[in-house]
């Protein structure tokens, strides 16, 4: 009889706190978000640090695939990370003309570093891609597409109410609209992006121009010295 009670408690011992993981674990180590494309109906998924992350690109396997000129086959990641009170966000770019990141409305988007993870805030905006050339009147907004991000607190969840989403979400109208009386955020944050990503293209052309300019001013100065005959004694 001792001894029963001696494996009941050593049982007892081996019991998870709350808090610390037990059968359901996994599912509190997994985080729950949306991404709506260019304002359209958004795809939710769920994921979990270490597991695969949702894949963005052009590629027929991607999990959101976009058709958009510069995008590249395998363009981001979005990627769940350990934090310290759960799993984080974030986005992970790999692709070749780059991803930018707007965490706030109204905030510059910031170019991401090729490889690197950045954590990714709710209602965040991704731009890709973020390097583009927009023929003589081409408005630049239909040159990339615009990924709203929406993390999910499943703890007090209160999403929106949307129907089950297929195994792909396929985005083949970068432009498409929504209404605008649901997105009208969306489409505003969308231009202010796209407007202030064309004034630093066109402030980075500007400067290439004067430094070329500069460039050929003083290879001709040089050439000018070289070739002057030398000034004759008195």
């Amino acid at each position: 009889q001792p001894r029963g009670r001696r494996r009941s408690s050593q049982r007892l011992l081996r019991l998870p706190r709350m808090g610390d993981g037990g059968a359901n674990a996994p599912e509190r180590a997994a985080l729950s978000f949306m991404v709506s494309v260019n304002g359209q109906r958004p795809r939710r998924f769920r994921i979990a640090p270490g597991k695969r992350p949702v894949k963005v690109g052009r590629g027929p396997k991607s999990d959101v695939v976009l058709t958009t000129a510069g995008i590249s086959a395998h363009h981001l990641d979005l990627l769940a990370l350990p934090g310290e009170r759960g799993p984080v966000l974030a986005v992970r770019d790999g692709s070749l003309n780059g991803t930018a990141l707007m965490s706030t409305p109204g905030e510059p988007p910031l170019r991401l570093a090729k490889g690197a993870s950045v954590e990714v805030l709710s209602s965040s905006v991704l731009l890709l891609p973020f390097k583009v050339k927009a023929e003589a009147g081409q408005p630049v907004e239909g040159l990339r597409d615009a990924l709203q991000v929406e993390i999910i607190d499943e703890r007090n969840e209160n999403a929106p109410d949307t129907q089950q989403p297929s195994k792909k979400l396929k985005v083949s109208a970068p432009g498409a609209k929504a209404p605008p009386s649901s997105k009208v955020d969306v489409e505003d944050m969308m231009a202010r992006c796209m407007r202030f990503a064309l004034e630093k293209e066109a402030e980075r052309k500007r400067q290439e121009d004067v430094s070329a300019a500069a460039a050929a001013a003083a290879a001709a100065a040089a050439v000018t010295n070289t070739t002057s005959p030398p000034p004759q004694a008195p």
